[in-house]
C-alpha cells in the first residue's frame, strides 16, 4: 500500500532524471496487474473445487496429484485412530 509512494518519493529525492509520477503509476500498474491475476486464479480454483466437491469426486482428484508412496507414508506416520 505504501510501496508505490515510497519509491516515487525516493526517485524524486535521489534521482536526477527520474519522474516520480511515472514511477508511481508504473508501480501501481504492476501491483494491480498481479493482484488481478491472483484474484482471478483464486476465484477460478475455488469454483473448480466446489464443482468437484458437489460431484463427490474431489477426493479422487486431490489424491491423484499425490504419489501413492507418499499417501502410504502419511498414513503410517500420522496419528492413530481408535
Amino acid at each position: 500500500m505504501f510501496v508505490p509512494p515510497f519509491f516515487a518519493g525516493l526517485a524524486a529525492v535521489l534521482g536526477k532524471h527520474a519522474q516520480p509520477a511515472q514511477v508511481f503509476t508504473g508501480f501501481v500498474f504492476e501491483f494491480s496487474l498481479w493482484f488481478v491475476i491472483y484474484l482471478l486464479s483464486l476465484i477460478y480454483g475455488i469454483a473448480m473445487s466446489i464443482g468437484e466437491i458437489e460431484d463427490g469426486t474431489a477426493g479422487y482428484l486431490y489424491l491423484s496429484a499425490v504419489p501413492k508412496w507418499l499417501i502410504v507414508l502419511i498414513q503410517m506416520a500420522g496419528p492413530r485412530r481408535r
